[in-house]
């Protein structure tokens, strides 16, 4: 029998209030894309019950890291503003910048893909949330970001977007518990990491100072 994984997103909780964020939460997608990952899961439930498909959904939190596109429509806030401030490009915030992610970084999403695909599928049912298991504001984050590129970003401000939730931050203890796993990179190292990558093979900037 072969295994499939489902990369999930947690975008499927919606702006529910609770924090954090559990697998036992109610689902409420507020946007297409959320949409899109809800109808996903049920697919992945329905292959299971008719054809006894071996599937294990896991939902990702606000993943990050390495190679990350900054260019593309959908691309993340961390590569978006990292980009704009190794460059010295202008950027915009929408919103107040005070909503919370939790981050995950990509090696450490890439593990708990690899245990998902080994892990016993009886034990592994439901959907398992992947997150570092803490949030960060949008203006911490924006403050690490000049901190470690060495210049402020030149930044311009807009209303929130339609969807974009208020806060989200992972509860991993099914992760710990099913997969054995836990995140390994800190967020501070990861955004180094991620600024680094984005100067040498990206953008091919010299450095600031």
């Amino acid at each position: 029998m072969r295994r499939f994984v489902l990369a999930g997103s947690s975008s499927i909780y919606g702006d529910t209030p609770t924090l954090p964020k559990s697998e036992s939460l109610p689902i409420s997608p507020l946007s297409p894309y959320a949409a899109s990952k809800a109808g996903a899961e049920a697919l992945v439930h329905a292959y299971r019950r008719t054809w006894g498909l071996e599937g294990i959904i896991l939902r990702f939190f606000n993943v990050y890291g390495p190679r990350q596109s900054h260019t593309s429509a959908y691309a993340g806030a961390i590569p978006v503003f990292l980009s704009a401030c190794l460059e010295g490009r202008p950027c915009t915030l929408f919103g107040d910048g005070g909503h919370t992610r939790d981050f995950t970084f990509v090696t450490d999403t890439v593990d708990a893909i690899v245990r998902a695909a080994h892990v016993d599928a009886a034990a592994a049912e439901e959907a398992i949330n992947i997150g570092a298991g803490s949030r960060r504001s949008v203006r911490e984050i924006l403050t690490l970001i000049e901190q470690v590129v060495g210049r402020e970003l030149d930044l311009s401000e807009a209303p929130a977007r339609s969807g974009d939730i208020r806060h989200s931050e992972a509860d991993v203890r099914r992760a710990h518990a099913i997969l054995d796993w836990q995140p390994q990179v800190a967020f501070e190292a990861g955004l180094r990491r991620t600024a680094e990558a984005l100067r040498v093979h990206d953008l091919g900037v010299e450095r600031s100072g």
